[in-house]
Parts: structure tokens; C-alpha cells; sequence
């Protein structure tokens, strides 16, 4: 076979590859998707009852404000990471961790301003279902949106995709739990998104070394 024979076949058998969106129109879309399963989990269990209360609160507000931070933030870095070369400056990495360990300063200050103590107040395995709930739609796709930029580095793109969605999930916990019991909101809303991102980035880590 000749030179141009081989290049011809090798050729026709190239298929059309079509290039994926930047990881801003790929983060944005999920960030909707992550919404819409939020609103659909607002409407299955319902607002909550004191939500005009709540909305009066300001430290309520600020929460909410920097779960809602969190989440897109953590959407975005992880989209950025799927595209090998795209994040340049490592600490980029840790702007979303940086604003959940903000949201859950804020909720240990109010605990420590309402002079409470560190005991949750109501039983809330509930909300924990609630946040794993909602977050398990968005974390299957952040995840199949990952995975087809193939990244090199999963460790933080997992990881991080496991916050975005579950900042999300208790995005949607808030909205729906009508406890404002600053030790319940820490314990039961804040605490399970940050372990379970932990245990998220040690899992990944563990079977990115096995491979």
C-alpha cells in the first residue's frame, strides 16, 4: 500500500468530533439543571412554613447567599479542571472549599452569638436525606460532564463536583426546613455537605491510585 493509500484510508475512517462547550457554557447549564432540581424538590416537600421569617433574617440571607457561592463557584473550578491545562493557578482550586469553610464560620458564630450550645436542638436525619436527595440528580450529571473532557486530575474535579451538588442540596434543605435552631442548621445542614466532600475527595483519591 503507498504512502497517499494509507493516508486516504486512514482518513475515512476519521469520524466528526465535535467540540465540547468552554466550561462556562457547561458549568451555566448544569447550575440550571441543579435549580430545576431544587425547585422540584420544593415542590414535592414544600416551602417552608416560616419563610417570611426566615427572609426577614439577615444572617439567614448570608447563608444562603454563600451556599449559593459555593455551589456555582465549585461548578465552575470543576468544569475549568475537566479541561486539562484550562486552570493555571492552583489556589483557583480553593475558592469554593474557602467559601464552605466560610458558611460554616458564619454558622458558628451565630451559634456562639445566640449563646446556645453546640447540641442540635431538633433530630434532623431528615435534612440530611433532603441534601442527598436533591443533590444526587445534579452530582450523576456534573459528573457525566466531567467525564467527557476527561480529566487528568480527578481527585479535585470529583470533589469538587460532589460540592457543587451538594451545596445545592442544601440549597434546597433551607428552603424547606423550617428549623432555624442555629445549632441544628450547623450540625445537620453545614456538617453533612462538608464530610461528605471529604469523603468524596478521599474516595477519588484512593481510586485514582488504584487505576
Amino acid at each position: 500500500m503507498s504512502h497517499e493509500s494509507l493516508i486516504a484510508e486512514l482518513a475515512s475512517g476519521i469520524k466528526p468530533v465535535t467540540p465540547l462547550p468552554s466550561p462556562k457554557v457547561r458549568a451555566a447549564r448544569w447550575v440550571l439543571v441543579a435549580t430545576l432540581t431544587v425547585a422540584l424538590g420544593l415542590a414535592a416537600k414544600g416551602l417552608r412554613q416560616n419563610w417570611e421569617m426566615a427572609l426577614a433574617d439577615p444572617w439567614f440571607l448570608l447563608t444562603v447567599a454563600l451556599i449559593l457561592a459555593t455551589g456555582v463557584a465549585a461548578a465552575m473550578t470543576a468544569m475549568a479542571l475537566s479541561v486539562p491545562g484550562v486552570v493555571r493557578a492552583s489556589w483557583m482550586k480553593w475558592v469554593p472549599v474557602t467559601l464552605m469553610l466560610a458558611w460554616g464560620a458564619v454558622l458558628a458564630a451565630e451559634v456562639l452569638l445566640a449563646g446556645t450550645s453546640w447540641r442540635a436542638e431538633s433530630w434532623g436525619v431528615n435534612c440530611l436525606w433532603k441534601t442527598w436527595g436533591i443533590a444526587v440528580g445534579p452530582a450523576a450529571v456534573i459528573l457525566w460532564l466531567a467525564g467527557r473532557a476527561a480529566p487528568l486530575d480527578w481527585r479535585w474535579t470529583g470533589g469538587l463536583a460532589a460540592l457543587a451538588s451538594l451545596a445545592f442540596g442544601v440549597l434546597g434543605t433551607e428552603l424547606i426546613c423550617p428549623v432555624s435552631v442555629h445549632a441544628h442548621v450547623f450540625t445537620w445542614h453545614f456538617l453533612p455537605v462538608a464530610v461528605t466532600t471529604g469523603l468524596t475527595f478521599l474516595g477519588v483519591t484512593l481510586w485514582a491510585r488504584r487505576r
